[in-house]
């Protein structure tokens, strides 16, 4: 005989409350822009001799005033704010990300070739702006991440 738990327990309210909502749009935003963006579906890098299919692509690191990184700055334990270019070397498009895990806003210089800001999680409950922003001189918030094509 089974016997079934109907009381608040086993209740579950579906009714998506404010925050959730905004969860579940930003959710959704991040799936397209993984549908979008090959490098989020399966990062082939030029190195990558296992994978013998798809685009290839080349992974760059910045620091915030736009020099690439070198080896040097992997060891410094007080840079917490630096940028990311995935380039699809095929079709010559790029990924740009911006990830500033510092407790402090930071000014970051973007590439020339940066269009425009997909995202940023420090605006907009981290949907994709309703204005277009095209900036390269760009302040990142304090633990943010920005991703910019």
């Amino acid at each position: 005989m089974r016997t079934f738990q109907d009381n608040p327990i086993s209740w579950l309210n579906w009714q998506l409350d404010g925050p959730a909502n905004k969860f579940l749009h930003f959710v959704q935003q991040m799936l397209a822009l993984r549908q979008k963006f090959a490098c989020l579906q399966q990062l082939s890098l030029l190195d990558d001799n296992y994978q013998k299919h798809g685009d290839k692509h080349q992974v760059h690191w910045y620091l915030t005033d736009g020099t690439e990184m070198t080896e040097q700055h992997w060891h410094q334990a007080d840079l917490a704010c630096c940028m990311l270019e995935i380039e699809n070397t095929t079709l010559g498009r790029s990924l740009f990300c911006v990830l500033n895990g510092s407790a402090k806003n930071q000014p970051v210089s973007l590439p020339a070739k940066v269009q425009q800001l997909v995202f940023d999680t420090a605006l907009n409950d981290g949907l994709t702006p309703v204005e277009p922003v095209t900036q390269h001189n760009w302040l990142q918030a304090a633990h943010s991440l920005s991703v910019w094509q």
